[in-house]
C-alpha cells in the first residue's frame, strides 16, 4: 500500500481523546457551505465520538485545514483512492459532525 499525504491536509494533534473517531474508505459525500466543509467516508467510523451523530467529519472552510480537506476530498472523490480521516473527539465546528484533526489519502497499487 502506498500512502500519499498532503502536507497541508495532515495535521496531527499531540494527544487525542479516547473517543476520537477514525474512518477509512472512499469519499462518500462532500458538503461545502461557505463556512464548513463536511466529509463522509464510505464505511464505519471507528471509536466515533458520541457527538458525531452525522457519521462525518467537519472543518472550518476558512482555515488552512478546511481548505486542504476540501481540496483533497474533491480531488479523490469518485476515484479508487481512499482517505483516512481522524477526528478530535469533539464537534465544535458543526454540531453533529466530529472535528477533523487529519486527513490522508491512500491507495493499493
Amino acid at each position: 500500500m502506498r500512502t500519499f499525504v498532503g502536507a497541508a491536509a495532515v495535521l496531527t494533534a499531540l494527544s487525542l481523546p479516547a473517543q476520537a473517531g477514525t474512518a477509512t474508505g472512499k469519499v462518500a459525500a462532500l458538503q461545502v457551505d461557505g463556512s464548513h466543509v463536511i466529509v463522509s467516508v464510505a464505511g464505519p467510523v471507528a471509536s466515533r465520538a458520541t457527538c458525531n451523530v452525522g457519521n462525518g467529519f467537519a472543518a472550518d472552510a476558512g482555515s488552512a485545514l478546511g481548505q486542504a480537506v476540501n481540496q483533497t476530498a474533491t480531488a479523490v472523490q469518485g476515484t479508487e483512492f481512499k482517505v483516512t480521516v481522524v477526528g478530535s473527539g469533539s464537534c465544535t465546528v458543526t454540531p453533529g459532525f466530529e472535528d477533523v484533526v487529519s486527513l490522508g489519502v491512500t491507495t493499493n497499487r
